[in-house]
Order: structure tokens, then C-alpha cells, then sequence
């Protein structure tokens, strides 16, 4: 379990959006009403960055990591759990390891794991989205 989560942000790519709903810190978040707006992306939803701070109110303005790499971002980790090495895939508390391979499942990956840690523990994330299809 970690005690600490990695974070790496001096190359990241970091802008700030406005809150369409609510945004919560470490988690996947996602495009919503217009091109300035997000808010938490829902398990299996591909996203665009990850939030770097929890924020509620509408239009508050929301610092987020984009997925762009060159980064290690903490993430909040969801139901499942983390492993280090393997690839990240957002659910409905987080993130949790994801398996790749042959299938028929469209799977949004978010990055891949640098430490290990339990639901409600934050972690490092290396961003690195991809599409893959899972069982």
C-alpha cells in the first residue's frame, strides 16, 4: 500500500476548466457542455485528464492533468484495488487495474499504475490513453 502517491508534475500538461457538476481530486474526468466544462467521468467512460483538486460548484474553476504523458499524477484508487505495472481503468470510486487483450469490449485506459494501493489510497498514474478490447 502506498503511503504517499508519486506525483510528477513538472512536465505535465495542466489546465484549468470550468466544473460542469462536480469534480472530484484523483479521479477520470470527461468533456461536458461545451469545450471549458467537465466533470467525473462514469466507470468505463473515456476521459481527458485527471483532476488534480475536488471542487462542487458550477463553473469554479478546476485544475486537471491532461492525459498527455510526461507526467506521474496521483489518482485516487476505486473498488479492486491497484497494482503497480498494471494498466488503469476508471470506475465509479476511482481507478483499478484493468487487463488487456483480445475481445469485443471497448476499454478506456487512463495510464499505468507506479505503486500499489487499496481503495481510498492515492497512487501515481503514468497517463497513457489508449482503447483496447477486453473479455
Amino acid at each position: 500500500m502506498a503511503t504517499r502517491a508519486h506525483r510528477q508534475l513538472t512536465n505535465a500538461l495542466v489546465r484549468t476548466y470550468k466544473v460542469g457538476t462536480a469534480v472530484t481530486k484523483g479521479k477520470l474526468v470527461k468533456l461536458v457542455t461545451d469545450d471549458d466544462h467537465v466533470t467525473d467521468a462514469s466507470a468505463g467512460e473515456q476521459g481527458i485528464g485527471i483532476a488534480l483538486e475536488t471542487k462542487t460548484a458550477a463553473d469554479a474553476d478546476v485544475q486537471i492533468a491532461m492525459l498527455a504523458g510526461a507526467a506521474i499524477i496521483p489518482v485516487l484508487v476505486g473498488t479492486g484495488g491497484a497494482t503497480r505495472g498494471s494498466y488503469a481503468s476508471a470506475v465509479a470510486d476511482g481507478f483499478t487495474n484493468q487487463a488487456v487483450g483480445g475481445g469485443t469490449v471497448a476499454k478506456h485506459i487512463a495510464g499505468l499504475f507506479t505503486q500499489s494501493g487499496i481503495a481510498g489510497d492515492f497512487v501515481g498514474l503514468l497517463p497513457c490513453p489508449m482503447v483496447t478490447a477486453t473479455v
